[in-house]
């Protein structure tokens, strides 16, 4: 279920359209609904065993947020090091424009998480 009204937004989980991006290797569901002036929000899952690919983005200027919100054990990969987290509760990390990072899940399940991006992402931002 979509709603929108003049103040509030509602997106429930299963209104979200979901695609595979072969070039991250990772699952994202969108909703425009989620997109505002200074900021978008996109849902993505990292299947199991499986890894997000280095990559940044190229913004001039700006962030991303991640936010696993049901945990997991998985382990975040910039150029200058590496961290393995495996908890149940929600971990919160950022990147700044620029920063290459890959997340490489290690559990048997999908480690799902939000991705904050502001500003809004924009196509052809992401870089190998």
């Amino acid at each position: 279920m979509t709603t929108s009204t003049n103040v509030m937004k509602i997106v429930e989980y299963s209104a979200l359209d979901w695609n595979f991006n072969t070039s991250e290797n990772v699952d994202i569901g969108y909703t425009n609904l989620l997109s505002f002036n200074g900021f978008d929000v996109v849902h993505a899952k990292i299947r199991s065993n499986e890894e997000l690919k280095m990559h940044y983005h190229e913004r001039h200027g700006g962030d991303e947020l991640f936010c696993f919100y049901k945990g997991g054990h998985f382990k975040i990969r910039t150029k200058e090091k590496e961290v393995e987290f495996n908890t149940t509760f929600p971990v919160y990390v950022s990147f700044k424009d620029g920063e290459a990072h890959a997340i490489v899940n290690l559990s048997n399940n999908e480690l799902e998480f939000q991705a904050i991006y502001s500003p809004p992402f924009c196509p052809g931002e992401v870089k190998q």
